[in-house]
C-alpha cells in the first residue's frame, strides 16, 4: 500500500510536471505566434511605404518624360513653322525675282521693237 501512495504520488508529480512544460510550450508558442504576427504586419507596412514610394517616383518621372517630351513636340512645331515660313519667303522671292526678269525681257524687246 505505502507503494501505490508513492507511485501515485510520483505519477501525480510528472503529471504535474508534465502540464507545466505543456502550459510553458504554449506559452512559448503563443509569444512566437505573437512575434510572427508583428513581424509580419512590419514586413508588410515596410513593403506597404516601398511600393507607395516607388509609385511615387514612377508617376513623377513620367510626368517629367511627358513634360520633356511636350516640349520637345513644341520646339519642333515651332523649328517647322520657321522653315515652313522661310521655304515660302525664298519660293516667293524667287518668283518675284522671274517675274521681274520676264517683265524686264519683255519690256526690253519692246524697247528694241520699238
Amino acid at each position: 500500500m505505502p507503494y501505490l501512495n508513492i507511485s501515485i504520488f510520483i505519477a501525480s508529480i510528472t503529471l504535474f510536471f508534465q502540464s507545466l512544460l505543456i502550459i510553458g510550450l504554449i506559452r512559448r508558442q503563443t509569444n512566437q505566434n505573437k512575434q510572427a504576427n508583428e513581424l509580419h504586419h512590419q514586413l508588410q507596412t515596410a513593403l506597404t511605404k516601398q511600393i507607395h514610394q516607388l509609385q511615387l517616383e514612377l508617376q513623377q518621372s513620367y510626368q517629367t518624360s511627358q513634360y520633356n517630351l511636350h516640349e520637345k513636340i513644341s520646339q519642333s512645331q515651332l523649328k517647322n513653322q520657321q522653315l515652313i515660313t522661310e521655304t515660302v519667303a525664298g519660293q516667293m522671292k524667287d518668283v518675284r525675282n522671274q517675274m521681274q526678269h520676264s517683265f524686264q525681257q519683255h519690256a526690253d524687246a519692246l524697247t528694241k521693237h520699238l
